[in-house]
């Protein structure tokens, strides 16, 4: 109880420190002054709160705010305010409005939002205001000229046919990640068009780039949605601004030498007749541009080219990647359409595959048509917002300076004044004579006025190539309805769970029959960000007028309650607080039977047991509730399923494949690799590492199993006469062995040398990781790693990151050499034994695999490789030195196979092993390695009984579904007949899941089979085995893995 006191108290004061940091203002400006408070209060708007203002009516999750702002701006007409901790914010929907406020040059200055992208982008044409913004916008105009536009489509087509063959290399998969197809595109075009740099051809330092751009744009979309990260020192401090200050300098010290070397091309050219041909080719870069610009009038740095290459990169692929994804996805959805588009290119195009000119895209008419209505539905920067530096007057109401002026393009593009039918899928709304008669500010894909997007052509004629080329080798079929699609409001109007997209191939020298489905997948911001768009709420303390000492103190305090308040809520609900206001998902969980809950801590104290309890613990909540129950832990719903039909619904569902937000916590170490990843990575990944898995792989690692086993019979033979062994020691220093073995191809020699600085690090993050887990208050990452177990987390991961680091590089190099001599064939195929070699033939050859990727996926590998069948062959061995009968057995079935011979044990022995195999099952029942997995439900799901909303964290534990009665009579009983053939014919398949099951199951599952029988036989057949403790007298912790508290002691004897 004092622990638990401690605790709290330790969190409290975390708290108040990060939140009175929080509450310092970050930008001096005073608070609003109105000139005119009683026309303010004219304006409609949400009822709002003292010092909060109206934030709380935007309190939804993320793909329901957009509707929000929409219901909103129905219920209160074509202007409303709202007020937030201070700041007015004024929504308009009126075309004549927005335009008074964008068709001025007063009115050019962006909001606060934008500060958050100047340590990227600098303050460049997107950040930039005043005369620097009005400047750079003159200089820049030129390079997005009609005949400069014309040498861009060479691009355009090139990397379309890279995404075409992408595609068919895929016909045959079922599902195919056209999202993570397309963004790569658009990335290799942007990539070309603004630095000249093709990524097809270059190296490593390239594909890091692209990595940390589509990284770099998700951490801002975090840092927006977290308003205690807007602060700059509190970013800075917390893991997201590290990883942003290494991102930055991957990316600027990129784009900075790419600038050096292409100026110094352009100063060697200078004066030589040739330099004015290949000039011309040199246009087909923008950054090539504004060197030439900078040469020849001196008017921008090579920091000011860095700033508009940057602000390029960033403006240019994500928002053209989810035009050309909603685009695909409509025509997919109404074949009508799709066949009039496809009719308009055979008449451009005829029966040639010939790539696409300017002037073929000029006569694209209606596919222009098909662009600016999907643009229409679904903008690709669904808002955008402006600071008033002067008062306003509008139509109907002045908004005084300092106000904000969001425009919800969104909302604008659904007034069934300009649109009727507003919701309607209708590329007619284009047609020339509807233009016409249309307000200009009716309709702002690209914003309007003189801050327009400059990229706009640019923009269009990209997706015109891209998605003729698609449409001229595919036909499409959208798989989801527009009712079904959660829609994220950030800053690019993304899908939250994909967009689903059968293709066929049109051309007929492949079969029509050969469907491939197509799964759209977007990475959505980072779990644990309240679910609010708000960006002010650091900016309280503004004003002139507090310079009072006392009056600033008192305001501070009261800013600090509220926010450690605020803050106690995003803590305390570790990840998601939106279930304190979701009543009906909240009846939905308390139907589920469960025990009774502690107000705001709910049942946490349950799970709050010594060392060895909570085990013993959840079988109890299992006898009494099963076979579904429910905890609450502050705040959360936990509901735990034990029925093998309710198992079978969560886990063999595609849909269901998410991990629970505990499996964050390993990210640091893994990543995101194939345990902690999900949506179309994690089927990526899978789909790449399953033939590592191969029987034909496997077999090759048999030799390493065996001389890693030879050297544990040895270590234990030198221990015979002696009282008793700790058994589990002895088998992880020995699958430590063989995981690196087969994991890296390198022999760390664990079992005589088990105090080398890597097998260290690696046992300790184990502990660092389980401790954190069951530490709360420990969750969030800003209050971890500024704690002692986070700093040495830290430590522990400069390590083993680095060794891996290191060894991939070695093993790369060692590729390259061997790959160029064909007298090195049979050395590149020995390297086989090791699945990082692997990884890296198939990054290699295909190029889809980044040193990151293949660290991340060997991370999580040596991760659940080494400790998962360390536990699962010391259990084994345990059950057999209390059962002498069984182990006698088992003996005997080795001597059938290997007589009296001392030999190796081969892959064909091994099969032949039918008894062990039972043993081993049987010791899984009981003691499954991973006691417990969990998946967190992005949907509502239906199970026997209950309905479990979205959101609902669903813990699976093998541990009690493995001693269901019905299923194992006697289930405390050590019975490896419970695996007879005849009995495993009629046992429902999710009974029994040491390994998970359905599609995200264990990839790695017979290579731990395979592993456990060659060294439960080595030691079988050269050691008798007597256990010293009884299975009741054993304290068993339930953690990651399922380990005995005080080890496994037995006697061991020679045979």
């Amino acid at each position: 109880m004092l622990e638990v006191i401690l605790g709290w108290f330790a969190l409290v004061i975390l708290l108040a420190v990060c939140a009175f940091l929080v509450t310092v203002p970050y930008n001096q400006d005073p608070v609003l002054k109105l000139a005119d408070p009683e026309g303010i209060k004219r304006i409609p708007g949400p009822r709002s709160l003292p010092y909060l203002g109206s934030v709380l009516t935007l309190n939804v999750p993320r793909e329901k705010l957009i509707k929000r702002f929409v219901d909103m701006q129905n219920e209160y007409g074509d202007i409303f305010k709202m007020w937030a901790v201070g700041y007015l914010y004024v929504f308009l929907k009126d075309p004549d409005d927005i335009e008074t406020i964008l068709n001025s040059r007063k009115h050019i200055k962006k909001s606060i939002d934008y500060q958050l992208l100047e340590p990227w982008l600098g303050t460049g044409l997107l950040t930039s205001s005043g005369e620097k913004w009005h400047s750079r916008r003159k200089i820049l105009t030129p390079a997005f000229h009609f005949k400069i536009l014309e040498g861009f489509i060479q691009v355009f087509n090139v990397n379309s046919e890279f995404l075409i063959k992408d595609l068919e290399a895929q016909i045959q998969e079922p599902f195919v990640d056209m999202n993570a197809h397309i963004t790569k595109c658009t990335l290799d075009i942007i990539c070309e068009a603004a630095m000249g740099i093709s990524l097809h051809d270059k190296e490593r330092d390239d594909s890091e780039y692209t990595r940390a751009v589509k990284r770099m744009t998700q951490l801002i979309v975090h840092r927006q949605l977290s308003p205690w990260l807007h602060r700059q020192f509190v970013f800075d401090l917390s893991p997201a601004g590290r990883e942003q200050a290494r991102l930055l300098r991957t990316l600027h010290s990129f784009t900075g030498r790419v600038i050096r070397e292409r100026r110094a091309e352009y100063t060697a050219n200078l004066d030589a007749e040739k330099h004015f041909v290949s000039g011309k080719k040199r246009h087909l870069a923008f950054l090539d541009l504004l060197i030439e610009v900078s040469e020849k009038e001196g008017v921008l740095t090579d920091a000011d080219i860095r700033e508009e290459v940057d602000t390029f990169m960033f403006e240019g692929h994500d928002t053209t990647a989810v035009a050309i994804s909603w685009a695909l996805y409509f025509l997919g959805s109404h074949p009508d359409v799709q066949e009039k588009v496809v009719t308009e290119l055979k008449e451009i195009f005829g029966d040639s595959d010939r790539a696409a000119t300017f002037e073929d895209l000029q006569r694209m008419k209606y596919m222009e048509q098909v662009i600016k209505e999907t643009l229409r539905l679904y903008p690709s920067v669904p808002g955008f917002n402006r600071k008033l530096d002067v008062d306003v007057k509008l139509k109907n109401y002045t908004i005084p300076a300092g106000a904000f002026v969001p425009i919800a393009v969104y909302a604008l593009h659904r007034n069934p004044k300009e649109f009727p039918n507003p919701e309607e899928f209708n590329p007619d709304h284009f047609l020339p004579e509807k233009i016409q008669g249309r307000h200009p500010f009716a309709y702002i894909p690209f914003s309007a006025g003189p801050r327009n997007c400059i990229g706009q052509r640019f923009a269009v004629l990209e997706e015109k190539t891209v998605l003729s080329s698609v449409l001229r080798k595919f036909k499409l079929e959208s798989l989801d309805n527009r009712e079904n699609i959660d829609v994220m409001f950030e800053l690019i109007l993304r899908p939250k769970h994909g967009l689903r997209i059968k293709i066929t191939p049109r051309v007929t020298c492949i079969e029509q029959s050969s469907w491939v489905e197509i799964k759209f997948s977007v990475t959505l911001g980072a779990q644990g960000t309240i679910p609010t768009r708000l960006t002010i709420l650091e900016d309280l303390l503004r004003a002139d007028i507090l310079r009072n000492k006392m009056l600033d103190w008192v305001l501070t305090a009261v800013g600090t309650v509220v926010f450690l308040v605020v803050a106690m809520f995003h803590v305390v609900f570790l990840y998601n607080w939106s279930w304190l206001f979701r009543r009906a998902d909240c009846t939905k969980i308390d139907m589920i039977p469960g025990p009774k809950q502690v107000p705001f801590f709910g049942n946490i104290f349950l799970l709050k047991q010594p060392e060895g309890g909570l085990s013993k613990q959840f079988l109890r909540l299992y006898k009494e509730y099963a076979p579904t129950f429910r905890l609450w832990v502050l705040g959360f719903p936990e509901v735990f399923i034990t029925d093998p039909e309710d198992i079978e619904v969560i886990l063999s569902s595609p849909s269901h494949i998410t991990k629970s937000l505990d499996y964050n916590l390993l990210r640091a170490w893994l990543g995101n690799g194939l345990l902690t990843s999900a949506g179309n990575k994690w089927h990526e990944h899978r789909k790449f590492l399953t033939p590592a898995f191969h029987f034909k792989i496997l077999e090759e690692y048999v030799k390493v199993f065996n001389y890693n086993s030879q050297i544990l019979v040895k270590k234990l033979e030198a221990q015979v006469g002696e009282p008793y062994v700790d058994i589990t020691s002895y088998v992880t220093m020995c699958t430590l062995d063989i995981i690196c073995e087969t994991a890296m191809g390198i022999q760390i020699h664990a079992q005589n040398d088990g105090e080398a600085e890597y097998i260290k690090a690696v046992r300790r993050m184990t502990k660092v990781v389980v401790k954190r887990q069951f530490t709360p208050w420990l969750h969030k990452d800003y209050i971890y790693y500024s704690s002692p177990l986070g700093r040495e987390e830290g430590r522990l991961l400069q390590i083993l990151h680095g060794f891996t680091d290191q060894v991939i590089k070695e093993r790369r190099e060692e590729y390259k050499t061997t790959h160029k001599s064909d007298d090195n064939n049979k050395s590149r195929r020995r390297r086989r034994l090791a699945f990082l070699d692997l990884l890296i033939e198939m990054s290699e050859r295909e190029g889809r695999l980044s040193d990151a990727d293949i660290q991340e996926e060997v991370d999580t590998f040596m991760f659940e490789g080494h400790d998962t069948t360390s536990v699962a062959i010391s259990w084994a061995l345990h059950l057999l030195g209390s059962h002498p009968e069984i182990q006698d057995k088992v003996v005997k079935e080795l001597q059938d196979i290997f007589g009296d011979s001392g030999r190796e044990a081969t892959y064909e022995d091994l099969q032949q092993m039918k008894y062990l195999e039972q043993v081993i099952k049987e010791a899984l029942r009981l003691y499954p390695s991973v006691p417990a997995f969990s998946r967190y439900l992005e949907v509502d799901v239906k199970i026997k009984n209950y309905t479990l909303p979205a959101g609902t964290q669903t813990p699976i534990l093998p541990f009690l579904i493995h001693r269901n009665p019905k299923v194992f009579p006697n289930p405390e009983e050590f019975n490896p007949d419970n695996f007879l053939p005849e009995k495993v014919l009629n046992r429902h398949p999710f009974a029994y899941l040491p390994f998970s099951a359905g599609p995200r199951n264990c990839i790695g599952q017979k290579f731990a089979m395979l592993e456990e029988k060659v060294v439960l036989s080595s030691v079988l057949r050269k050691l008798r085995l007597q256990s010293l403790d009884t299975r009741e007298d054993i304290p068993l912790l339930l953690e990651l893995i399922l380990r005995p508290k005080d080890g496994l002691r037995i006697k061991i004897s020679s045979r």
